[in-house]
């Protein structure tokens, strides 16, 4: 009798282990969000409102936290590498070859801004002055007093760039 007992309790216990909720996953491919896709760097404006950007001028936005992805156009190819949001409507995206892009629309539309170099890594916004901004490049750094109508040159601090050290 207690033999029996142990197989029985056995097949019970793994049904009820193997039944459990399962969760409802969308498949990348149906979110024009593909696994060879690289980010660079996320933006959350809520718990549930964020805004990703990454290789090939992708930008990408969530308003339900992550439940579903929407693509905004950035109207660039390159790489975008930082995402910086004053508000939720005034935000700045650096990125390769000197792209600076600007929304005061939440995000619905990106307009570029030229800078005096290329290759943006990273962009600081003054939290008091959002018109003062400084971007961090392969030439240095680049300052702006008035919102990004004209930068400061790189051609006055010395810089140099290390790409392999022994």
């Amino acid at each position: 009798m207690r033999r029996a007992c142990i197989p029985v309790a056995t097949v019970l216990l793994a049904f009820g282990v193997g039944c459990h909720h399962e969760v409802e996953m969308v498949p990348l491919i149906e979110k024009t969000i593909y696994i060879t896709d690289r980010f660079y760097d996320v933006q959350a404006l809520s718990t549930d409102h964020v805004f990703v950007v990454g290789y090939g001028g992708k930008i990408i936005e969530t308003t339900n936290g992550g439940q579903s992805w929407d693509v905004r156009p950035s109207g660039v190819e390159t790489a975008l590498y930082a995402v910086r949001f004053v508000d939720d409507q005034h935000a700045w995206i650096s990125g390769q070859d000197g792209v600076i892009l600007h929304t005061g629309d939440g995000g619905k539309t990106f307009t570029p801004i030229r800078t005096p170099h290329g290759d943006h890594h990273d962009l600081w916004i003054d939290p008091a002055d959002p018109a003062r901004m400084i971007v961090g490049d392969d030439g240095g750094a680049q300052v702006t007093t008035n919102g990004g109508a004209a930068w400061s040159t790189y051609m006055n601090q010395p810089t140099a760039q290390f790409y392999h050290v022994s």
